[in-house]
């Protein structure tokens, strides 16, 4: 025989004569519009339509940082490969993939982790997903202006970290957004810096 408990898990003792003459009262002067609901009936209502789980579902900041870590690998590493073919494409062939690494990845992964815990924890929110999609197309529209019209080695070492902030703003937004993002980076290249 199953215990009926609370919601605490503590067994309900039965009620005193009083209170279950008043629910029968009640029960008995109920309308349509002034119905009575039964304490265990009310408990199962609520248990079962998961009010008190939503609590259970705030997600811990160490979470979020260890996403953000592990988001952030990824991004250092494209980061590092971009900035090594600006090097090859200008063949200075005493910067290898070795060196690059050393140098410049400790700096980019820790500017790309402040990034991405920030913006990734709250990425759902659409204040966030337009912030991301501004930043994309300002960040985008700048890369193709730094590509297209300075093509000096000074100049292009710069775009390895936009390219990469760039790709991480597209894939987080919603497809709406990315695609706006990308249309008006298209726009600007086909209507200023193409011509």
């Amino acid at each position: 025989m199953a215990k009926i408990t609370d919601m605490s898990g503590a067994p309900l003792q039965p009620r005193p004569r009083r209170f279950r003459q008043q629910e029968a009262r009640r029960a008995a002067k109920s309308t349509d519009d002034d119905e009575y609901i039964p304490d265990t009936e009310l408990s199962r209502i609520v248990n079962d339509s998961g009010v008190l789980r939503l609590a259970d579902d705030v997600v811990p900041s160490w979470a979020i940082a260890a996403q953000a870590f592990f988001i952030t690998i990824p991004l250092a590493i494209l980061h590092t490969f971009l900035e090594w073919l600006v090097y090859k494409q200008f063949q200075e062939d005493e910067a290898t993939l070795g060196m690059i690494a050393r140098e410049s990845t400790p700096t980019a992964f820790a500017v790309l982790l402040v990034l991405v815990y920030v913006t990734h924890r709250w990425s759902g929110s659409w204040i966030v997903q337009l912030a991301m999609a501004v930043g994309g197309a300002v960040v985008g529209g700048k890369l193709v202006a730094t590509v297209t019209a300075r093509p000096a080695l000074g100049v292009m070492l710069r775009t390895p970290g936009m390219a990469t902030v760039w790709i991480y703003f597209v894939a987080q937004m919603r497809l709406e957004l990315a695609t706006l993002s990308l249309a008006a980076v298209g726009g600007y290249y086909y209507l200023g810096v193409a011509k």
